[in-house]
């Protein structure tokens, strides 16, 4: 069995098997906190770097990409030079059902007001829909709940704020789903995760990307 270990990051499935198991870390909400590397300017530039990875990617001989669960695994990523561009998962704090819902729905709703409220106990905004903290992208100062329980913007410069988080959230997931598309090994991160949901999560990626070469 061949563990790799980044930090303290484990591999643990390939698309052709399993290889080890994740560690546990705790206070995802705390973290997301703490953490000060999230930059928007300086993310919507990086999220507009790559309008088509088939081209752009011919330099590199492997992708790595963060699928939460909190904020760590991209900061780790970004310290150690392996952060090369931003993917949706990279600053929220993402439940296990969320990560899946997402992935499965090809991340409908996820920026929908509908879908978002301000909750007490965690930074940024909340999405109800898939239990998921923005954690980064949001200052909730700005917002409020309406009757209906979802947020509001309540400033013209946070409307303008939200329109360009919708625009590099829109290029993070198209990348998200073309990535799967290129002939080259792809590893996937993903903090705090049990045996059966590293399969669940397997059997997930093998359905919608039968034909990547990926390693969890």
């Amino acid at each position: 069995m061949k563990i790799l270990k980044l930090s303290f990051i484990f591999v643990v499935f390939t698309s052709g098997g399993l290889l080890g198991c994740s560690c546990e870390i705790n206070h995802d909400v705390e973290i997301a906190r703490d953490i000060a590397h999230f930059d928007l300017d300086q993310e919507v530039t990086r999220a507009r770097a790559m309008e088509n990875p088939l081209n752009e990617l011919s330099g590199e001989s492997f992708i790595n990409i963060s699928l939460g669960r909190n904020c760590w695994i991209a900061t780790n990523l970004q310290e150690f030079g392996l952060r090369i561009r931003s993917f949706p998962f990279d600053w929220n704090v993402t439940s296990f059902d969320g990560l899946c819902q997402l992935i499965e729905n090809r991340f409908e709703g996820f920026l929908d007001i509908k879908n978002l409220c301000v909750k007490s106990g965690g930074p940024g905004l909340y999405n109800n829909r898939y239990d998921c903290w923005l954690a980064h992208d949001f200052n909730e100062e700005f917002w409020k709940n309406n009757e209906q329980g979802y947020a509001v913007i309540t400033t013209q410069e946070e409307i303008e704020h939200y329109a360009k988080v919708c625009e590099y959230y829109e290029r993070r997931i198209q990348r998200f789903y073309d990535i799967f598309t290129i002939d080259m090994p792809i590893y996937l991160f993903r903090r705090e995760i049990s045996s059966a949901e590293a399969q669940k999560l397997y059997v997930l990626f093998k359905e919608h990307f039968p034909r990547a070469q990926f390693t969890l």
